[in-house]
């Protein structure tokens, strides 16, 4: 017992320690928690205070341009030149900005090679020559003109996506004002990109533009299939019918042929039949004629209409092509195997009879 006492005690003493230690390690990451939050709230407070300094600046920075762009419009061209003297050409704002109306000014006597040019082009554009570009003329301006000073000037917009303008000067006609080739440039402020972001701006549209071409590409290659699938069709259709067509010219001749010979056999043997048949029929007169009555006899007996009730003969002429086929009733002449009789009339001049007879 005194055993288990002591080493209860001795659990209950390193519990103890372990909770004194658990509660001075939260006290210490309390305490280092207090502190990065106070420092976080130190940096943020410092960058509002360094982006409202800033914004102030730049502000300022804004007014001051205006108020100078302001006192640069209300100077006359003589002032703006003799404010720029020595210069080859300036700005009227000094500060181009994006999105605003700006002057240039520019010194013929300066330029070696286009002192004595009568035509005299601005040929500009922004953003490394990526973005509207563009030529204006400049006109001879009415200010002091000596030996050192012929000014001449243009106005044109500067577009809000621009942050510098790239130009050169000539005449348009092969002499160049070009910063011995390296081009001219001037910042532009107030842009809605920088460089950076006029860079990605591009790369999105060449891509927007190619997607584009691509798109269209695959609609004309879609367009020129479905028309081929469709001359083809219609060519196949063609063929066909005209395989069909000929196929059933092919079966007309043959079934045209087969009739005409069957036609020809048929009145061949319609010729080649006796008047009268020996106890099976024959007519009153024998050689009936055309356009008389005559009559036919016909004896059923042994034939597939013996023991009939009524037999209907069928009478027609030159081989059925003649006048329209004729059914009559055949009468029995007596209770004795006699030939049963029909009268019938004769076809007109020049027509054979033909008949044929049949059970009702």
């Amino acid at each position: 017992e005194a055993q288990a006492k002591a080493e209860a005690e001795a659990e209950a003493q390193r519990l103890a320690a372990a909770r004194a230690q658990a509660e001075a390690e939260a006290q210490a990451q309390a305490e280092a928690l207090a502190e990065a939050e106070a420092k976080a709230e130190a940096l943020a407070q410092a960058l509002a205070e360094a982006r409202a300094a800033k914004a102030k600046a730049e502000a300022e920075a804004k007014a001051k341009a205006e108020a100078q762009a302001q006192a640069e419009r209300e100077m006359t061209p003589d002032e703006l030149i003799a404010a720029n003297a020595g210069d080859m050409f300036f700005f009227v704002p000094s500060n181009v900005a994006a999105g605003e109306s700006t002057t240039m000014y520019f010194n013929r006597a300066a330029s070696p090679a286009l002192a004595s040019r009568p035509t005299i082009l601005l040929q500009y554009g922004f953003n490394d020559w990526q973005w509207e570009n563009s030529t204006a003329t400049l006109m001879p301006t009415n200010t002091h003109k000596d030996g050192g000073n012929d000014w001449w000037s243009t106005s044109f917009d500067v577009p809000k996506e621009a942050y510098e303008m790239n130009f050169v000067l000539h005449d348009s006609d092969g002499l160049y004002e070009n910063n011995g080739m390296a081009n001219f440039w001037a910042a532009v402020n107030g842009g809605t990109y920088t460089y950076e972001a006029f860079a990605a701006f591009i790369k999105a549209e060449k891509e927007r533009a190619e997607q584009e071409r691509a798109a269209s590409e695959a609609r004309e290659k879609a367009a020129k299939s479905a028309a081929e699938a469709e001359e083809t069709r219609a060519r196949e259709e063609k063929e066909e019918k005209r395989r069909l067509a000929e196929a059933l010219a092919g079966d007309r001749r043959v079934a045209e042929e087969a009739i005409n010979s069957a036609r020809m056999q048929a009145e061949q043997s319609s010729r080649e039949l006796p008047t009268s048949v020996k106890g099976r029929f024959y007519a009153e007169p024998s050689s009936p004629a055309a356009g008389k009555s005559a009559k036919l006899f016909y004896n059923a007996k042994g034939t597939p209409l013996e023991g009939s009730e009524e037999v209907y003969v069928v009478v027609g002429s030159n081989s059925w092509q003649g006048e329209p086929s004729q059914t009559l009733h055949m009468q029995r002449v007596s209770e004795v195997a006699e030939p049963s009789a029909s009268e019938v009339a004769e076809p007109s001049a020049s027509e054979v009879a033909d008949a044929s007879a049949s059970e009702a």
